[in-house]
Order: structure tokens, then sequence, then C-alpha cells
């Protein structure tokens, strides 16, 4: 949705995983192990990648202030 460098220098906010459908991610979420990234700065998240993050133990995460 925007690059990586917009994501970076944009103000963000922390908001419960419910609440993130059509928000763009601020900082990338990578829950370890394995420590792969399932979320990039900059990428709208979908409730496909909702329901992946609540399955992978992250109930909360960093967007775009709007």
């Amino acid at each position: 949705a925007v690059s990586l460098r917009e994501a970076a220098l944009a103000p963000c906010e922390e908001i419960p995983l419910g609440r993130a459908d059509g928000r763009i991610a601020a900082a990338a979420v990578a829950p370890c192990p394995p420590g792969i990234p399932l979320v990039v700065p900059g990428e709208l998240l979908s409730k496909n990648t909702q329901s992946i993050l609540k399955n992978s133990g992250i109930l909360s995460l960093n967007v775009l202030k709007l």
C-alpha cells in the first residue's frame, strides 16, 4: 500500500488485531520461532492476514495513524 520508507517514517499507533482490517502495517511482525516476517511495513492488512497472525499468537500490532 505504501513504500517501506514511508511506513517506517510515518506516525504509528498500536491497535488490537481485531481492528487491523484495511489498515497499513507500520512494523514487521515476525513471531519467533521461526522469525520469518508474516507482515512487512507498508503492507495492507486483510482478514486473511489477521487470521494468520492470530494463529501465530499475535494479539496487537503497529499500524500507520489515520
